[in-house]
């Protein structure tokens, strides 16, 4: 019986604690937004690969960074994007995504025969089938020795 009542003057002291720390919150909810989510105005989202295919339709219109594997002469329009090399060798189209730059320094940084892991930055676009107005790339070269990165493009 005594264990029972100890057992339960602890469990009464968690909660207590537990209330007292989530009533303790900033009095100006745009600062609280702020330190949620850092990204939500300056920075665009860095998601996967695989969250872009899933939320694509979600996700139109929005700033997003992520990682894929950049081909740049897939489409006579332009390159395409694949979750990984083994991918984009088969040209599996369920996991294919169009890539436009509107930046001139990407286009032409990029050439004809790019093939590469890339970092990019661009805005979901075209029902979510597309990744529009990239600016910002940086391959990485996973088989050189040692491995590193480069950075393709940026805005400015």
């Amino acid at each position: 019986m005594s264990t029972m009542v100890n057992l339960n003057k602890y469990l009464l002291s968690f909660m207590i604690l537990v209330l007292s720390l989530g009533c303790t919150t900033p009095s100006n909810s745009a600062e609280a937004d702020s330190r949620e989510n850092p990204s939500s105005e300056k920075y665009p989202e860095v998601i996967s690969y695989f969250e872009v295919l899933s939320l694509k339709k979600a996700l139109v219109g929005k700033r997003v960074q992520f990682i894929g594997y950049l081909i740049s002469n897939e489409y006579e329009e332009g390159a395409a994007l694949y979750p990984d090399q083994d991918r984009a060798i088969i040209g599996e189209a369920a996991t294919r995504l169009a890539a436009f730059s509107t930046s001139e320094n990407c286009t032409s940084a990029l050439g004809d025969d790019f093939q590469a892991y890339v970092y990019l930055e661009g805005t979901i676009c075209l029902g979510g089938e597309g990744v529009c107005d990239i600016d910002y790339i940086i391959k990485y070269a996973l088989s050189a020795y040692p491995a590193g990165k480069v950075t393709i493009c940026e805005p400015g």
